[in-house]
């Protein structure tokens, strides 16, 4: 009887493990790896509306698994390596996902489909909408 008791236990255990469901959610790093065209930024104590087509020129974001590269009209501006962090800060709201980079200022993001919002970490900065490749 103790033979099938453990027979039994075992075999639950087999089954429990092996349906048990992987997350559905990828990791932040996951969602924000990929290839960035820029659209338009908004902010400023004016509250002005910058795009490529008013300030003549074109932006980009490549971000893989480690590293933030930021071009403009195809030249590199800048790289720098990256981490992502939860944050409790009045600028940006409470609990929101940070790129901490090591060479520039931090900056709140939001994916949403196909686009990538970034916020200036300032009362009166920009917000940055870019969108996938």
């Amino acid at each position: 009887m103790t033979r099938i008791f453990f027979l039994l236990l075992t075999l639950s255990g087999i089954i429990f493990f092996s349906c048990k469901k992987e997350n559905d959610h990828p990791s932040p790093f996951q969602t924000l790896q990929g290839n960035w065209e820029w659209q338009e930024s908004n902010g400023g104590f004016a509250g002005w509306q910058l795009t490529p087509a008013s300030e003549g020129y074109t932006q980009s974001l490549e971000i893989d698994t480690d590293t933030y590269k930021m071009y403009r009209n195809d030249s590199l501006l800048f790289e720098s390596t990256y981490t992502i962090k939860q944050v409790q800060d009045p600028i940006i709201g409470p609990s929101k996902d940070v790129i901490e980079l090591d060479t520039q200022s931090d900056m709140g993001y939001q994916i949403s489909n196909d686009s990538l919002f970034l916020f200036d970490q300032c009362f009166d900065c920009y917000f940055h909408l870019y969108t996938r490749k």
